[in-house]
């Protein structure tokens, strides 16, 4: 006898609505990380790996993209939506959820970024 997890587009979203949500953020959400900042960091990363200048410039693009609808609390493995002054964020089987606003859109990291 086997005792396999349901699955299927039915079975994913009903797992989806059933989602806690830890509390939102209470107060007002540091700033993004600046360009420089990403910048500074990124090419250090850029640099040890080996990626060309373009693929830098493309991580670069992305982790600004992150950081102006995100905030990570990485001490606490807890996200925060910016565009609703904190929401908290978790990943469902369907995608990423905010307390607040539902589902978000994707934000994909480039595909060389992706392991």
């Amino acid at each position: 006898m086997s005792c396999e997890r349901p699955s299927g587009l039915a079975a994913s979203l009903w797992r989806d609505s059933s989602i806690k949500f830890p509390p939102n953020w209470e107060g007002e959400l540091p700033p993004a990380e600046s360009e420089a900042s990403l910048r500074e960091r990124v090419t250090a990363a850029v640099t040890r790996r080996g990626l060309t200048a373009e693929q830098g410039e493309e991580a670069i693009r992305f982790f600004l993209a992150y950081e102006e609808r995100y905030y990570e609390k990485t001490s606490e493995g807890q996200c925060y939506h910016r565009a609703c002054d904190g929401g908290a964020v978790v990943q469902g089987e369907l995608g990423i959820y905010c307390a607040n606003c539902g589902k978000l859109p994707d934000l994909l990291p480039p595909a060389f970024m992706r392991y």
